[in-house]
């Protein structure tokens, strides 16, 4: 059985990030359309001119998001709320051993909600939904720089492991292999807090507002992949840190 300590630790930091990418997911999924209508009427001059999160043609990417509801308020979002939410019951020792049989249907829930995710997340770049899209063919330098085409498959592999390893009644490596699914999802939270902590920072510096036109499209490209990658390491190194210390505790 995993050590208390261990299991506090994780389970709070489980905590802290389905808080993050909770409310994160929450604010999405409940953006209305008068805030939607009051964005594109009040705001559309002052966002052509100012960047704040465009595609490659220059229109806010939260229209796109109008224009496909499907993808993101429709599918992407209500899982999503679901996953964080389901994610630290599933990883709960005493539920696990007092209730085998609804961890494992749950479990099934949870992945399956992951497959949804990953999926729909993958269709944000070819629909203009993020700050890189460029709606053409992915390149190494869009795929280095869209979190979701290399991130979405990360998180893909590291269901598909546990989802494997589960079946192989090789609980240790499915618990391991659920651990890495799980924070590699919380990193999609991790980053766009650290990249609104960055703009909140720079908004509050009269120096290092963003300049107009084409330059802040830039800089804001370049905060956002750049929040992806700084949250995905984050996450990876915890996360095998955490690991190094969890492999030689039993599992249950």
């Amino acid at each position: 059985m995993m050590s208390s300590l261990g299991s506090k630790y994780f389970m709070l930091v489980t905590l802290i990030l389905f808080v993050m990418s909770g409310l994160e997911v929450y604010v999405h999924f409940l953006a209305s359309p008068k805030f939607i209508e009051y964005y594109e009427t009040q705001h559309i001059n002052q966002t052509l001119l100012s960047g704040h999160f465009r595609d490659h043609t220059g229109s806010p990417i939260i229209l796109n998001y109008k224009k496909q509801p499907w993808i993101s308020k429709n599918v992407h979002f209500p899982c999503a709320l679901t996953w964080v939410v389901l994610s630290p019951i599933q990883f709960s020792n005493s539920l696990r051993i007092k209730y085998p049989r609804a961890h494992r249907r749950a479990g099934y829930l949870f992945l399956m909600l992951s497959l949804v995710l990953g999926i729909s997340g993958l269709l944000f770049h070819p629909a203009g939904m993020s700050i890189t899209s460029n709606s053409g063919p992915i390149t190494i330098y869009t795929f280095l720089k869209e979190a979701t085409t290399w991130g979405g498959p990360i998180f893909l592999f590291h269901g598909y492991k546990a989802i494997t390893s589960a079946r192989n009644r090789n609980f240790r490596e499915h618990r391991r292999w659920m651990i890495r699914h799980v924070m590699a999802g919380f990193a999609v939270g991790l980053m766009r807090i650290i990249m609104f902590l960055i703009i909140f920072l720079n908004k509050l510096n009269p120096y290092g507002r963003l300049p107009a036109g084409e330059r802040a499209y830039k800089i804001e490209t370049n905060v956002m992949w750049g929040s992806a990658w700084a949250a995905f390491v984050m996450t990876w190194i915890g996360v095998e840190v955490y690991l190094r210390y969890d492999k030689h505790v039993k599992v249950k």
